[in-house]
């Protein structure tokens, strides 16, 4: 995992952040991690779900330094609260991990963002904000099922346009890059920004 045995994890088996004994230790992630590395030139988004705060977050979770694209991710983000906000008034707040909640090295968001090239990688902390914790009401598992699903369609289609954007300023041999993860800047036509090649 990346950056995996800093601040915010533990080798302690009893810790509450323990980490593993070693990167994909435990079938499941390493199950997960080999599908992603199978197909990173194909899948743009990760999303990982959890609870509680309510909050829509992006990496580094190792460090408190925002990444490279933080406001590609982080607008994206935005555009996801907004939605949610429009279901049932219920507030978000986003930024990168380390900045919103704390230092957690070996992140998932950070390995798919950091080592398998999937840009727009985001981590989310559902419902709700400490009243009930861990232990949701019933009653609020649909609302928080809604909204979060709004907040995702938001997401999905800020990723198309900007993945769009990025296609149709590249040639035909240079493209496929932002599938693992490079954001090419919108520009008037001429030679593609990878090779300067023709455009497609």
């Amino acid at each position: 995992i990346h950056m995996m045995f800093l601040d915010g994890s533990s080798p302690d088996p009893c810790s509450d952040s323990y980490c593993g004994s070693k990167p994909f230790s435990e079938v499941e992630t390493a199950q997960v991690a080999q599908f992603l590395s199978n197909h990173n030139d194909t899948i743009v988004h990760y999303i990982n779900f959890h609870a509680f705060s309510q909050y829509w977050m992006v990496p580094w979770a190792y460090t408190t330094t925002r990444p490279a694209e933080f406001k590609l991710l982080d607008d994206g983000s935005a555009e996801a609260v907004q939605a949610i906000m429009a279901v049932e008034n219920t507030k978000y707040t986003h930024d990168s991990v380390a900045q919103i909640i704390y230092v957690a090295s070996g992140s998932t968001v950070d390995w798919t963002y950091g080592t398998a090239n999937i840009i727009f990688s985001y981590g989310v902390e559902l419902r709700d904000t400490g009243d009930y914790g861990f232990l949701l009401p019933e009653n609020q598992i649909i609302p928080t099922g809604k909204e979060t699903l709004a907040g995702e369609l938001a997401l999905l289609k800020y990723i198309e346009r900007h993945v769009i954007t990025f296609i149709i300023f590249f040639c035909f041999f240079c493209y496929p890059k932002i599938l693992t993860g490079i954001p090419i800047p919108a520009k008037p036509m001429g030679p593609c920004p990878g090779c300067n090649g023709i455009l497609a």
